[in-house]
């Protein structure tokens, strides 16, 4: 069988992101350089025929690892030799043994990768001794970034490229392999177009994965430095140019040395801007499916039944936008509208009290007519009485 055949990409859409550069051997994502040997064998082809290009690429370096520990642990080198041991034993705890030898030590969240993968590769090739397990979970809650630490963030990074990719994340919602992969050609038409709130489109492949983007746009605070680094030739105004040029461990140890310089050390430091602005989509109280769609949030069946028009998504994020804004100009607006909220709840809490003394003045007068009409009728009887 031929590998290269299995393994290789063949749309036209280059899957990039956080992990994306260029080396020695070609780039993260380009397996046949880093991996030839293993891509060899019948077993690993099979195993990542429907994996994503990141998967291939994180799956193949873990399990070159792991083949490494196995020929010291139980003289096995390779692919088939790993698969064919398996089988040869009496029990599947004793292969689920070996899997939890290897990860013991490790901290929850690698260990759970490690499993997963080692698992996945015995269960592809047609091993299905395996016993069930108790995953535990890894998955625990940190806040996002409220306004002004946004600010205090953007204040403590010195390179007008961070300060950027801060106000994009937090105007977007995008995951950290979005916004690293974004280029020109994706904002273009809108950027050109003068439109206030820019469409990112990206390529239509890029929404079907699991942790797809959101149908979502860049706003003003974004737009405005932008068009400033393009007027300066820091970022290219060319179709294929990153408006990122850097990877994610780049980014990810800027913004946690602004991180600590702001004393914000218990936020996420990409994570927190996409946490911030879903905060921000709550406050507007927008129907749940457009709020889905506009954070990359997977809906389901909904999805194919809830119009996806960018020009409503567009005005849906302009009522968010007042929220998202970190202008000083923002921040006098929404108290306004606070102010004028709060005037208008008063007003109807009044016309309601006028009611209520309405209502009553009504019945008390009902009353008053029915004691004269008995009163009346009192007199009556006393009349006939006599």
């Amino acid at each position: 069988m031929n590998a290269q055949a299995v393994v290789e990409e063949n749309h036209d859409f280059d899957y990039l992101g956080g992990h994306e550069g260029v080396g020695s051997q070609g780039g993260y994502y380009n397996i046949r350089s880093r991996f030839p040997k293993l891509l060899e064998f019948p077993t690993v082809q099979r195993w990542l025929r429907k994996k994503s290009p990141n998967t291939k690429a994180e799956y193949l370096l873990r399990f070159e690892k792991l083949l490494r520990w196995t020929l010291t642990d139980i003289q096995v080198s390779n692919p088939e030799e790993l698969l064919a041991w398996a089988k040869k034993q009496n029990d599947g705890t004793v292969v689920q043994d070996l899997i939890d030898e290897y990860t013991e030590g490790m901290s929850k969240s690698k260990a759970h990768v490690e499993i997963a993968l080692f698992r996945s590769f015995l269960s592809r090739n047609g091993y299905r001794d395996l016993p069930k397990i108790d995953w535990e979970r890894t998955m625990s809650f940190s806040e996002g970034y409220n306004r002004e630490q946004v600010q205090d963030l953007i204040s403590n990074l010195r390179q007008p490229l961070h300060r950027l990719y801060v106000l994009a994340g937090k105007d977007s919602g995008l995951r950290a392999n979005d916004l690293l992969y974004l280029r020109y050609r994706h904002i273009k038409k809108d950027l050109e177009a003068g439109q206030k709130f820019v469409h990112v489109e990206f390529e239509k492949e890029r929404y079907n994965r699991k942790k797809a983007p959101g149908r979502t746009f860049l706003g003003p605070n974004t737009i405005d430095l932008l068009n400033k680094l393009i007027s300066q030739g820091v970022v290219k105004a060319e179709p294929d140019a990153k408006i990122f040029p850097f990877v994610y461990r780049t980014i990810t140890n800027a913004l946690t040395l602004a991180k600590k310089r702001a004393g914000l050390t218990e936020v996420q430091p990409s994570h927190g801007l996409r946490k911030f602005y879903e905060s921000c989509l709550d406050r507007v109280g927008m129907d749940h499916n457009k709020k889905m769609q506009l954070e990359g949030h997977s809906a389901g069946v909904r999805d194919a039944y809830t119009s996806q028009h960018i020009n409503e998504l567009r005005e849906l994020y302009g009522q968010a936008y007042r929220y998202l804004d970190l202008s000083e100009k923002a921040v006098v607006s929404n108290e306004v509208q606070e102010l004028q909220k709060k005037i208008i709840e008063q007003a109807q809490h009044i016309e309601s009290l006028k009611g209520q003394v309405s209502d009553s003045d009504s019945a008390y007068q009902k009353i008053e007519k029915s004691l004269a009409r008995m009163e009346k009728r009192i007199e009556e009887l006393e009349k006939q009485k006599d």
